[in-house]
């Protein structure tokens, strides 16, 4: 199955441009830790704990194997800390919560694989789109977890396409649907933390928004793959962003589709740098979106799109553009202002218009809101 590749872009100071020389937009030097771009030094994370040998743990059966992982990661956690090991095998389970001082190594052909049924994981009080409220929560949770390490070859899978079906089917069916009203876990929600790396992994198919970052200082992210599938390989996976910053600042960019990695690169740089010089402030990362502009087509699309959505009372503005009309597919965010004071009806209202005037595409619309 192809995938499509969700493209995580660098945390905390564009390590990914600026980790090539070692210093930052700036021009002053990166701290060590965020230059080494070392492999994770399995001795400082403490003893290694297989969890094959912990607690009745057990790969390759269809039962959930939360509550004796859980078990291993209390009890690792107080040893004064370490490292829970996955060994080859599917890894079957719901949430998990690590604890300060454990740290998690997935062995090559481990997979750490969630539940299909994103209702089997629990709820409990989260950050999620903007708001702090009850909702499911993640695959893997670590909050005050200083140093938390996510590492190894292996994989965590979020096996979502139970959800993403469910989804796509409500959208079209059910009026005012949003995004979070069924139970859609994230694979990986790492809160109030600093230090915090990944590394190596291959992070697939979650219910939701693929690794979120709340609240968190010094994050490292290297040699990870993320995917997900695509509109091309149905059922896609909705809303599942690569890494997602929450309470840390950062820049949205719209580019060009025939852009090149070097120039993208080149202007991630100059953005970095411009706002560093004015503002004093280090961007913490740079959202990539690219919108279809190499056609005569797709530019009257977007055109009429534009003057029919930006004629709404309250809509600031929109991201994430892309027509396809191949698939007869539109796709965009759109963004209102907070004091809107009903959000859902202007939202309906404009994706009536645009259907009226696009009556055979279908609607791939989100509502966004300026916090």
């Amino acid at each position: 199955m192809k995938n499509k590749i969700l493209a995580g872009v660098c945390l905390l100071g564009l390590f990914a441009a600026a980790g090539a020389t070692g210093i930052w937009p700036d021009g002053s030097a990166m701290d060590a830790w965020f230059a080494d771009k070392s492999p994770v030094d399995e001795a400082k994370l403490g003893r290694q704990y297989f969890a094959s040998q912990m607690l009745g743990a057990k790969a390759n059966v269809p039962e959930l194997q939360t509550k004796p992982l859980q078990l291993a990661i209390d009890w690792i956690a107080s040893q004064g800390g370490g490292v829970l090991v996955l060994g080859p095998g599917v890894w079957n389970t719901s949430a998990l919560f690590f604890k300060p001082g454990v740290h998690l190594k997935l062995e090559k052909g481990a997979v750490l694989r969630g539940p299909e049924d994103g209702s089997v994981v629990p709820r409990g009080m989260t950050h999620f789109v903007g708001h702090s409220f009850v909702y499911t929560l993640a695959l893997i949770n670590a909050d005050a977890c200083n140093g938390f390490t996510i590492y190894g070859e292996g994989t965590i899978d979020g096996n979502g396409k139970k959800s993403w079906i469910d989804f796509w089917k409500k959208r079209k069916t059910v009026k005012g649907f949003k995004d979070w009203d069924i139970p859609r876990p994230r694979n990986i929600y790492v809160s109030n933390s600093r230090d915090v790396r990944i590394s190596g992994v291959t992070i697939k198919d979650s219910h939701f928004w693929t690794v979120q970052f709340y609240k968190c200082e010094r994050v490292k992210v290297d040699n990870v793959r993320i995917t997900a599938p695509g509109h091309k390989t149905p059922p896609a996976a909705p809303s599942s962003d690569a890494i997602d910053l929450d309470a840390v600042k950062d820049a949205h960019v719209e580019i060009r589709d025939e852009m090149t990695a070097t120039e993208i690169d080149k202007m991630e740089r100059r953005i970095s740098k411009n706002v560093y010089e004015k503002h004093k402030l280090p961007l913490t990362s740079i959202s990539i979106y690219a919108m279809n502009t190499s056609t005569e087509e797709t530019k009257a699309i977007r055109a009429k799109v534009n003057e029919i959505v930006m004629g709404f009372e309250g809509v600031l503005q929109t991201h994430g553009f892309r027509a396809d009309p191949e698939e007869r597919t539109i796709t965009m965010d759109i963004i209102l202002d907070f004091d809107v004071k009903d959000r859902k009806a202007v939202f309906e209202n404009i994706r009536a218009a645009l259907q009226k005037a696009f009556p055979d595409y279908t609607l791939q619309l989100t509502l966004d809101i300026d916090f």
